[in-house]
């Protein structure tokens, strides 16, 4: 599901504190010990390499240099060290390869791993400042023009249910309200994380998911199948959504 941030739909709506740049900035939720964002990130900067050959070709087409900076989170402290661990090296390497003269000079400002608690309360994640509690992710409110989530989301609705695909809460209202609860939390949060105009992104085996639908403050819910084995050319299908009114 492809869902664009509207901030018509939601009152408490925070606006966008972060002051405008030439930067993309992408955040992947749940990352657990994938390297799916690192991938991303470096697929993302290759093509932009290659553009910027292009145009070093061509000084009079010369435009402004964008950056894509991606933040991969999790809520586990021990997989954000082991990931850091892991790839720094490889990080630094393959940025200083690409971008040998480029000002921006450290590799840590395009790609980072975080730690990020989805279900920070409202309160701890208000005034746009760093959440130590939480995250320590700086100026989370309204920073993203992306966020992904491949897993995050899904983590939730497997523990809401047990086996046999029945509601776990079923004999349970104080789980069923504390699921929703948490679920709620966690697309508001994603919410006042997005700019403006910002896409929340979710893979998921899923071939539909009520709560993202039924969410008021995404202007719009697009589900695209992606076909095996790398086909873009995925089938893309409008969600019906009561409160956006779409076709």
């Amino acid at each position: 599901n492809n869902n664009n941030n509207n901030n018509n739909d939601n009152p408490t709506h925070r606006p966008n504190k972060i002051q405008p740049n030439n930067n993309t900035e992408i955040l992947e939720i749940g990352c657990g010990s994938s390297q799916f964002s690192l991938y991303l990130w470096e697929y993302l900067m290759t093509t932009q390499a290659k553009q910027q050959n292009d145009q070093d070709s061509h000084p009079n087409q010369q435009q402004q240099q964008q950056h894509y900076c991606v933040t991969a989170t999790d809520v586990s402290t021990v997989c954000i060290e082991q990931n850091i661990q892991r790839d720094t090296r490889r990080i630094q390497e393959f940025y200083h390869r690409y971008y040998k003269n480029d000002s921006v000079n450290n590799s840590r400002n395009l790609f980072q791993y975080k730690v990020l608690n989805v279900l920070v309360e409202p309160q701890q994640r208000s005034g746009g400042t760093s959440m130590s509690t939480a995250t320590d992710v700086d100026q989370i409110e309204g920073k993203f023009h992306v966020i992904l989530d491949k897993g995050c989301f899904d983590t939730f609705l497997f523990r809401s249910r047990k086996r046999g695909g029945q509601p776990k809460e079923s004999h349970d209202q104080h789980h069923s309200t504390t699921i929703t609860t948490r679920i709620q939390r966690l697309l508001d949060n994603i919410h006042s994380w997005l700019q403006n105009d910002g896409i929340y992104i979710i893979l998921t085996p899923r071939s539909k998911i009520t709560f993202i639908r039924d969410y008021k403050g995404f202007a719009n819910v697009k589900r695209i199948r992606l076909a095996p084995g790398g086909d873009n050319n995925g089938q893309e299908h409008e969600e019906d959504n009561n409160n956006n009114n779409n076709n």
